[in-house]
């Protein structure tokens, strides 16, 4: 597993202490950054600076609350909200960067102690280069950020007509309960040998990462889109063991530019929280089997309405209704026989034999 992969992962402050107890250090990917800046200003410039260099270099993981000294993690501090927010977050980076990072997601997770760390995960971005703070240019260079030289804008600026993404993912939904995993390709040509690598196993019905998934696939043609299906969204949104953001990387080769491409999408299935309504399973079998026996109502109702159109000489003012039973076998009957053969037959079982012979 690379750097990139493994530090987008970063997801809880468990996974924060690991990487302070462990001592590990900065690099391409990962950058600490204090909480308690003594500059307000500086500091929201230095952490867009971060962002900005990432999404221009290989994306990476900016952890806001812990102190480094000499490039390794010494404690963590928590992050002040007066300094720095998930949610004042947009307004540094809107203020700061030229044009928006897509696919940019923070997290803030909460320590036993009271502190709150925000985990920003950058990636790589193909809109790249992206303008940081004083209108410069920075890329990442080991564990620190250097402004790019004119032919590295250049270069990046060709990553925008490059090789674009066949396959996508994302999250979907089947109706307000059930939740679903897209896997799409999106693009005009095949993607070959596709390998699936998931942050958390979790969202998957008892851990169980649906086959293609797990194994790979070996092909996905142009416009196919495969759906998975997940635990259903309340088990999603009310275990707390369950991690409803995450992300999966996606390792494909390109069948027309003969490259092998990849990809981590950050996914969050929170998202559908304040957008739909949450059932549970049982609500959701019996709201579906009230819309059945709705379509078998009128079914019935349009049943009954043809079989008096169609005969209306069976059913007169006698008052006698033939069963669905007596008009298949009148059919049969029919198709076996002549007509005159076959309706005496007919009217001798319903009691109006005279009826017909006139």
């Amino acid at each position: 597993m690379d750097a990139l992969y493994e530090f987008a992962n970063i997801r809880s402050y468990a996974d924060v202490e690991q990487l302070v107890s462990g001592g590990v250090p900065e690099d391409l990917h990962l950058e600490y950054k204090s909480g308690r800046p003594k500059n307000t200003d500086r500091f929201k410039q230095d952490v867009a600076q971060d962002i900005s260099a990432f999404a221009n270099s290989d994306g990476g993981t900016l952890v806001v609350g812990v102190t480094e000294v000499d490039n390794k993690p010494a404690f963590i501090d928590g992050i002040d909200p007066e300094h720095l927010s998930r949610e004042s977050l947009g307004q540094v980076l809107a203020t700061n960067i030229r044009p928006t990072i897509a696919g940019l997601s923070a997290l803030n997770v909460n320590g036993p102690s009271g502190k709150t760390v925000l985990i920003v995960s950058v990636p790589k971005s193909e809109s790249a280069p992206h303008q940081g703070p004083n209108h410069k240019y920075y890329r990442r260079y080991e564990h620190h950020n250097q402004p790019l030289a004119h032919h590295e804008i250049e270069d990046l600026s060709r990553r925008r007509i490059a090789v674009r993404p066949l396959i996508t993912v994302s999250t979907a939904s089947r109706g307000p309960v059930l939740a679903a995993f897209d896997v799409r390709n999106s693009g005009d040509f095949p993607a070959d040998d596709i390998q699936f690598e998931f942050s958390s196993t979790l969202i998957w019905a008892e851990g169980q990462i649906p086959e293609p998934l797990a194994n790979g696939m070996r092909h996905l043609g142009p416009g196919q889109r495969l759906r998975f299906r997940t635990r259903p969204f309340p088990q999603l949104l009310s275990n707390p063991e369950v991690k409803a953001t995450f992300t999966v990387r996606v390792e494909y080769t390109h069948s027309f530019a003969q490259q092998r491409l990849s990809h981590v999408w950050p996914l969050d299935f929170e998202a559908y929280r304040g957008s739909m309504s949450i059932l549970t399973d049982e609500q959701q079998d019996r709201k579906d089997a009230n819309e059945e026996l709705t379509k078998m109502r009128e079914a019935l109702v349009e049943i009954s309405r043809c079989i008096k159109e169609c005969f209306p000489n069976l059913v007169g003012a006698n008052g006698l209704d033939l069963s669905i039973y007596t008009l298949t076998q009148y059919q049969q009957d029919r198709k076996g026989r002549s007509d005159r053969a076959a309706v005496p037959k007919v009217v001798q079982w319903v009691g109006l034999s005279s009826r017909f012979e006139h």
